[in-house]
């Protein structure tokens, strides 16, 4: 199937101070994202159904120690930790912040958390916290911390539960059915990777950790989103398994689901800009996943999204539209086009019932509801590029991609 069967686009300009290495955290269908890199102090809602994004309260912390804060939701509120331990909630309704216990670990010499070593999950009402890297402020030199923590809001307290099961840093965490789940990391700088893509899953109950099958493909600094009982795994720097920091390779957009309950893998269709970016974000809102932000090494096609440094976009992925039954997909529908006056011809054995064609951006540009075995649609007067085109026959939709010359 194509790409963009799946995926649209949902802004190529995100305004935040930086886009790389952002906090992010879904609250009542809304995402919320900001306090990136370093001085960064803005808190921004973006609604990905209204297609908006509105800058909030500011983060009341005014110095350098903001980057990639680790970041969850629980009950209406999120909760969000600096890189030196210092712990707020924020109060969307009010749109407010009030300081919280901090992270029971100290930070001598200013040194912080490392922007890319933690991740998070959450369970029952209570956030957890897996593994961190503490560095000094000019990075010469860190100690590493392989434990999982507990924060119960309605006590405001941390709890060290004990180690985690691999020493790494930039894993992705995510929960599904109550259990949760690290995924990805790496050694810490200048040391081999990890080998693979090694998948933990955390029981609460227990107070276990228990290997998975592990993702086919190597990554770190990746972001994925949770539909139903499956985990969507997608950018990031993929790391070549014989020993390279990265590789520019055609893996980087490569992207998988995890499903949790036969534990295992499937590759999906690649991600939909080839720019290799990392530390973003990701999330699911509505049954619609979110990927997009971070910092972006290049190589991207048509809308670049990459700023000096920055990955700007956020692509929206709907799964419901992969589930497109095989007979419809093999089907003999048949699309031909004039390419010198921009005429498409569509033809179908079968009665079409209507044809819908959306640009790149999802924006409708045609609409037509018929009952024919073929029709003529002209785009002369569009803008030149890809478009879909959605083809119903009853209850049943195939999807095609045209391009306008």
């Amino acid at each position: 199937m194509l790409i963009a069967q799946q995926w649209t686009i949902k802004t190529t300009t995100f305004p935040s101070c930086y886009t790389q290495s952002n906090g992010f955290c879904v609250i009542n269908n809304k995402a919320y994202i900001g306090l990136a890199n370093y001085y960064c102090q803005d808190w921004w809602e973006f609604d990905p159904i209204n297609n908006t994004t509105t800058q909030k309260a500011s983060f009341p912390i005014t110095d350098s120690t903001n980057t990639n804060p680790t970041c969850f939701s629980i009950n209406g509120n999120g909760y969000i930790m600096s890189s030196t331990g210092r712990f707020y909630k924020y109060d969307p309704i009010a749109d407010t912040w009030t300081q919280k216990a901090a992270f029971p670990i100290n930070f001598p010499n200013g040194d912080s958390i490392h922007s890319t070593t933690n991740c998070s999950f959450v369970i029952n009402g209570k956030g957890y916290l897996a593994g961190y890297t503490v560095c000094s402020n000019d990075y010469s030199s860190y100690r590493d911390n392989y434990d999982l923590y507990e924060y119960d809001p309605i006590i405001d307290n941390w709890q060290n539960k004990g180690p985690i099961l691999d020493s790494a840093w930039g894993f992705t965490g995510f929960t599904i059915n109550n259990l949760g789940y690290i995924i990805g990391g790496n050694k810490f700088y200048n040391t081999p990777p990890l080998a693979g893509c090694t998948v933990y899953e955390y029981n609460p109950q227990n107070n276990s950790w228990t290997k998975k099958t592990s993702c086919p493909m190597w990554k770190i600094l990746s972001r994925g989103f949770v539909i139903g009982t499956k985990f969507y795994y997608g950018s990031g720097i993929h790391y070549d398994p014989n020993g390279s920091v990265f590789t520019m390779s055609n893996m980087h957009n490569q992207f998988y689901s995890y499903d949790q309950p036969s534990d295992s893998w499937q590759q999906l269709d690649t991600l939909p800009d080839r720019s290799m970016w990392d530390e973003g974000v990701g999330f699911a809102i509505n049954g619609k996943g979110y990927l997009g932000l971070g910092d972006c090494w290049g190589m991207g096609v048509p809308p670049v999204m990459c700023g000096p440094g920055f990955y700007l976009g956020i692509w929206e992925f709907d799964p419901t539209i992969s589930s497109i039954s095989e007979d419809l997909i093999n089907s003999a529908i048949s699309i031909s086009q004039n390419q010198s006056n921009g005429v498409f011809m569509i033809q179908s054995p079968t009665l079409i019932s209507k044809i819908e064609i959306t640009n790149i951006h999802g924006r409708i540009i045609y609409s037509s509801e018929i009952n024919y075995f073929e029709s003529n649609i002209d785009l002369k007067k569009e803008a030149k590029g890809v478009y879909l085109v959605k083809i119903y026959q009853g209850e049943k939709i195939k999807i095609e991609k045209i391009m306008v010359q």
